[in-house]
């Protein structure tokens, strides 16, 4: 299903053409909807506008449009697909339970945890404002979670609706990073004033010590990687949205799982 080895040795791997395709059409056609549905709301002639692309292209083009015309409709399309039982089929499905059994020591005899769901969608670096508030910087996934996962043995589930290549802003990661165990991490918010937008950044000067890859996916396949792999955002350099779906996966046994 994926490579063990080289989860264990580089932090990170995919699970090729895992996830349920109708489950993925739905939830893509349900985030189509949603942008129909907030272009109604914000102006009638735009929603007239988007009614004759198809499903596939409300999720770009119609998003960006939609975005162009209020940031507040695009908040409003991804906060509601984030919540949508449509996403739930997909990250909760069996294969992600058999992905954690098999990846994560433990986990098949003492039973499979998931935590922290989300959904995000990132424009095109021609929105270059909305890149610099919501991309993160290096940091170990277990420098943000402290509680519901275990620092030493969870995963990472990443996800993406469509074909993510380096340009199109698949996650840089540190190959062999996780090795060092969990390192120092400066915390501080991009909003100082009104403390919003924190962000936990590794401080330790061996990030430099590594080289960068990216966690390149395509539609259906699992990205994994290890909770004390250093990774961050990438930049997405095409002219399309990138639509990161995930998940964090845990042993129920893991000897230092914090609930």
């Amino acid at each position: 299903m994926f490579d063990k080895t080289a989860l264990d040795e580089k932090g990170f791997t995919v699970a090729k053409n895992v996830l349920d395709e109708e489950c993925l059409a739905r939830f893509q056609d349900r985030v189509a909807a949603l942008v129909l549905q907030e272009a109604e709301r914000h102006d009638p002639k735009l929603r007239e506008k988007l009614s004759s692309l198809s499903s596939y292209d409300l999720c770009h083009q119609g998003l960006i449009e939609l975005r162009n015309a209020s940031a507040e409709a695009m908040r409003r399309v991804v906060d509601t697909a984030k919540i949508s039982s449509e996403l739930m089929s997909v990250i909760y499905s069996p294969a992600m339970t058999e992905i954690t059994a098999e990846a994560i020591p433990g986990a098949k005899e003492t039973g499979v945890l998931f935590s922290y769901p989300n959904f995000r969608a990132d424009l095109p670096t021609t929105f270059g404002e909305e890149h610099d508030k919501f991309a993160l910087p290096w940091h170990q996934e277990s420098g943000y979670y402290k509680t519901q996962a275990s620092a030493t043995t969870s995963l990472v589930f990443h996800m993406t609706l469509f074909d993510c290549p380096k340009e199109g802003g698949a996650v840089e990661v540190k190959p062999g990073s996780h090795l060092l165990n969990e390192v120092e991490h400066a915390v501080y918010f991009k909003d100082p004033e009104n403390k919003r937008h924190r962000r936990v950044e590794v401080s330790d000067p061996r990030l430099n010590d590594f080289e960068t890859d990216w966690l390149e996916t395509d539609r259906g396949d699992v990205g994994l990687f290890k909770f004390q792999l250093f990774h961050r955002s990438g930049v997405n350099q095409s002219e399309l949205v990138r639509y990161s779906l995930l998940i964090r996966a845990s042993a129920a046994g893991a000897p230092d799982l914090v609930i």
